[in-house]
């Protein structure tokens, strides 16, 4: 049985539809609910849930090469001498793993008197002939054969699908998170550059009614007006970009009926998180690079793979083998004998088959064997590049945590020299012009800040997925249900 992947059913089914059809209101929005809105509703995982169970319904299709079957068999003459008579075979077989043995039991019948063939094994007495037998091979498929194998083979497939399920809900659910936080940061660079125009139309205002009044020449207001086009125009460059962030976000904040919401409505939301990056803890960022490399879902879907390119090498090589199958069967007539014989009939047979020539299976196994071991190399490839990814994350979360702390500064000094600069054009000390040179400081310093706090946020995320929600937590459950 799979299991749940949505347990907050109360979020999704009524916190959810709210969010996303009511616009008559503002309406909180928060990384939770995009999260669990599309682990309920990405595409993705649908398919992938489809795959569980294609590759349960294979596992149930290889395990029906055990299944028991009834065979019946009937030959009777419908004219001549011999019309009416006839033979009547019945019998329930089971195939067994092992040995690549079959058990059989049954029961045959000769009818209407002796059946007119040399041999008398199909002339039974008149009650008929019940039987036992079994058949097994000591050689070719003792160990392993095609029933076996395929069952192996979709046995573990079955588990890969589970993982691959697992690997794909933590891969939308960091793409989720992502897109949120970049919808998140835009928000807030939008706000930014909302407020500086603002503070431009009513300085120019300001200015046009001094220029009204003769206060300043028509000049002044003319290069004012020309710093709001200015802001206008860097506006609309962000509103589209925090537009596009809308419809990304879109995606995974999906309706009940799956439908992905309407951007339009999902930039008016409100965001109720705390920021990401001032609370996070970098203290809990994960230095075991080897256990990750060892359990990562992906690393652990390799592995079993491999598992199956084994089992494929096993049975070509079994295949190489010679076949010596030998077969056993004990029976006994009841009634009177149409021919006369003894009450118990036992019989043992051997068949063997010896290759002179084998290229054909030799061949196979020499190219199964050599991708088994590209398989194995691949892995080692994986592990290796785990590791070499996770130096490079730590690397760049260090770095952009610098950068981070030191545009920070930058704002916290732009915003002081703009203050100041505010107070001397108060005072009639500064010009127009330098005033909008400290406010233009102020506003890409900040722009540039938060950018920064946006991909240390996207890094964050990632390196979270690397370590933890793409890697198996082998102590807390079985990564293969």
């Amino acid at each position: 049985m799979m299991k749940k992947i949505i347990k907050n059913r109360f979020l999704t089914r009524f916190i959810l539809p709210l969010v996303l059809s009511c616009n008559a209101f503002a309406v909180d929005l928060n990384e939770a609910i995009v999260v669990h809105s599309s682990l309920k509703h990405y595409p993705k995982i649908y398919n992938s849930e489809e795959k569980i169970r294609i590759a349960e319904a294979k596992l149930t299709e290889a395990r029906g090469e055990f299944d028991s079957k009834l065979n019946i068999k009937q030959k009777q003459f419908l004219s001549g001498y011999y019309k009416d008579y006839g033979y009547l075979e019945s019998k329930l077989v089971k195939p067994i793993g092992f040995l690549n043995a079959n058990l059989y039991s049954g029961y045959t019948l000769s009818q209407n008197g002796v059946y007119p063939e040399v041999n008398n094994y199909y002339n039974t007495g008149t009650d008929g002939r019940a039987l036992f037998g079994f058949e097994f091979s000591i050689l070719r498929g003792f160990l392993i054969n095609e029933r076996i194998a395929a069952n192996k083979i979709a046995k573990i497939e079955s588990g890969l699908s589970n993982l691959s399920n697992k690997l794909v809900v933590a891969q939308v659910k960091n793409d989720a998170r992502k897109s949120y936080w970049k919808f998140f940061y835009l928000r807030k660079i939008l706000n930014l550059y909302e407020e500086q125009l603002d503070i431009a139309k009513k300085r120019n205002e300001s200015i046009a009614q001094q220029v009204k009044n003769g206060d300043k020449p028509k000049i002044a207001q003319e290069e004012s007006f020309r710093v709001v086009l200015r802001r206008m125009s860097l506006l609309e460059n962000i509103k589209r970009e925090y537009f596009s962030s809308a419809v990304s976000l879109s995606l995974y904040l999906r309706d009940v009926n799956g439908d992905v919401g309407n951007p339009e409505e999902i930039i008016d939301f409100n965001l109720t998180d705390e920021d990401f990056v001032n609370s996070f803890n970098f203290d809990t960022i994960d230095k075991s690079k080897d256990y990750v490399a060892l359990n990562r879902l992906d690393v652990l879907m390799a592995k079993e793979i491999i598992k199956q390119g084994d089992v494929r090498v096993k049975l070509v090589q079994n295949d190489i083998l010679p076949s010596v199958d030998f077969v056993f069967e004990t029976s006994v007539d009841y009634g009177s004998s149409a021919l006369e014989k003894r009450d118990r009939l036992n019989k043992i047979g051997v068949n063997i088959s010896i290759p002179i020539e084998n290229k054909k299976q030799i061949g196979k196994y020499s190219k199964v064997k050599s991708e088994n071991k590209i398989l194995k190399n691949d892995l080692k490839f994986l592990q290796d590049t785990i590791k070499s990814e996770l130096n490079n994350m730590e690397a760049k979360i260090k770095e952009l945590k610098e950068v981070f702390i030191n545009t920070g500064q930058e704002v916290v000094i732009s915003k002081n020299l703009l203050d100041a600069e505010i107070e001397r054009f108060n005072q009639g000390d500064s010009d127009f012009f330098l005033l909008n040179a400290r406010e233009q400081d102020f506003l890409f310093v900040n722009d540039y800040h938060l950018r920064v706090k946006l991909a240390l946020a996207e890094v964050l995320i990632e390196y979270l997925f690397a370590t933890k929600d793409s890697v198996c937590q082998v102590v807390e459950n079985n990564c293969f249900e």
